[in-house]
Protein backbone atom coordinates (compact mmCIF):
# COMPACT_ATOMS: atom_id res chain seq x y z
CA UNK A 1 0.00 0.00 0.00
CA UNK A 2 1.40 3.52 -0.89
CA UNK A 3 0.31 6.50 1.65
CA UNK A 4 -0.63 9.02 -0.50
CA UNK A 5 -0.90 11.62 2.24
CA UNK A 6 2.82 11.88 2.07
CA UNK A 7 4.40 15.34 1.94
CA UNK A 8 6.79 16.44 -0.85
CA UNK A 9 9.65 18.33 0.81
CA UNK A 10 12.08 20.22 -0.17
CA UNK A 11 16.12 19.95 0.04
CA UNK A 12 16.08 21.15 3.15
CA UNK A 13 13.33 19.30 4.63
CA UNK A 14 10.42 21.52 4.72
CA UNK A 15 7.57 20.79 2.81
CA UNK A 16 6.90 21.90 -0.33
CA UNK A 17 3.94 24.78 -0.71
CA UNK A 18 2.06 25.17 -3.92
CA UNK A 19 -0.40 27.51 -5.01
CA UNK A 20 -1.27 32.05 -4.73
CA UNK A 21 0.50 33.60 -1.51
CA UNK A 22 -1.98 33.40 1.59
CA UNK A 23 -3.64 30.01 -0.20
CA UNK A 24 -0.70 27.98 -0.44
CA UNK A 25 -0.93 24.52 0.46
CA UNK A 26 1.22 21.50 1.29
CA UNK A 27 2.31 19.28 -1.87
CA UNK A 28 1.51 15.81 -1.41
CA UNK A 29 2.01 12.37 -3.29
CA UNK A 30 -1.76 13.01 -3.66
CA UNK A 31 -2.11 16.02 -5.20
CA UNK A 32 1.08 15.40 -7.46
CA UNK A 33 -0.19 12.33 -8.81
CA UNK A 34 -4.04 13.27 -9.28
CA UNK A 35 -2.53 16.45 -11.20
CA UNK A 36 0.02 14.61 -13.10
CA UNK A 37 -2.57 11.87 -13.98
CA UNK A 38 -5.29 14.70 -15.40
CA UNK A 39 -3.21 16.96 -16.92
CA UNK A 40 -3.61 17.39 -20.67
CA UNK A 41 0.28 18.36 -21.99
CA UNK A 42 0.44 19.53 -25.57
CA UNK A 43 2.03 15.97 -26.54
CA UNK A 44 -1.18 14.01 -24.96
CA UNK A 45 -3.04 15.32 -27.61
CA UNK A 46 -3.74 12.19 -29.78
CA UNK A 47 -4.73 10.57 -26.40
CA UNK A 48 -7.77 8.67 -26.80
CA UNK A 49 -10.67 8.78 -24.92
CA UNK A 50 -10.11 5.21 -23.57
CA UNK A 51 -6.45 6.26 -21.98
CA UNK A 52 -8.13 9.33 -20.77
CA UNK A 53 -10.93 7.54 -18.76
CA UNK A 54 -8.06 4.89 -17.48
CA UNK A 55 -6.13 8.19 -16.00
CA UNK A 56 -9.53 9.61 -14.51
CA UNK A 57 -10.55 6.57 -12.81
CA UNK A 58 -6.66 6.00 -11.19
CA UNK A 59 -6.88 10.06 -10.47
CA UNK A 60 -10.19 9.53 -8.89
CA UNK A 61 -9.00 6.32 -6.85
CA UNK A 62 -5.84 7.93 -5.56
CA UNK A 63 -7.40 11.15 -4.78
CA UNK A 64 -10.44 9.66 -2.35
CA UNK A 65 -8.14 6.93 -0.84
CA UNK A 66 -5.48 7.67 1.81
CA UNK A 67 -3.70 4.53 0.91
CA UNK A 68 -4.11 2.58 -2.21
CA UNK A 69 -2.24 -0.20 -3.64
CA UNK A 70 -0.71 0.00 -7.26
CA UNK A 71 -0.10 -2.57 -10.07
CA UNK A 72 3.48 -1.97 -11.82
CA UNK A 73 1.72 -0.91 -15.14
CA UNK A 74 0.05 2.04 -12.89
CA UNK A 75 2.94 2.76 -10.83
CA UNK A 76 4.70 3.19 -14.59
CA UNK A 77 2.04 4.96 -15.97
CA UNK A 78 1.97 7.47 -12.78
CA UNK A 79 6.03 7.87 -13.15
CA UNK A 80 5.81 8.58 -16.23
CA UNK A 81 3.30 11.14 -16.02
CA UNK A 82 5.13 12.84 -13.18
CA UNK A 83 8.18 12.79 -15.22
CA UNK A 84 6.42 14.79 -18.01
CA UNK A 85 4.91 16.85 -15.61
CA UNK A 86 7.22 18.26 -12.77
CA UNK A 87 10.65 19.21 -12.28
CA UNK A 88 13.69 17.43 -10.58
CA UNK A 89 12.71 17.91 -7.49
CA UNK A 90 9.23 16.60 -7.51
CA UNK A 91 10.49 13.82 -9.73
CA UNK A 92 13.03 12.39 -7.28
CA UNK A 93 10.85 12.69 -4.37
CA UNK A 94 7.35 10.80 -5.97
CA UNK A 95 9.61 8.61 -7.66
CA UNK A 96 11.25 6.83 -4.37
CA UNK A 97 7.69 6.86 -2.91
CA UNK A 98 6.17 4.88 -5.65
CA UNK A 99 8.79 2.68 -5.59
CA UNK A 100 10.97 2.56 -2.49
CA UNK A 101 12.63 -0.08 -4.10
CA UNK A 102 14.78 2.16 -7.10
Amino acid sequence: MIDMTQVINELGGGPVLVGEEGKEEVLTLRLVCTRSLTAILRQDDSVKGEEKLRRGMLAERIYVNDEVELKAEEVALVKELVGRLYGPLVVLRVWRMLDPAE
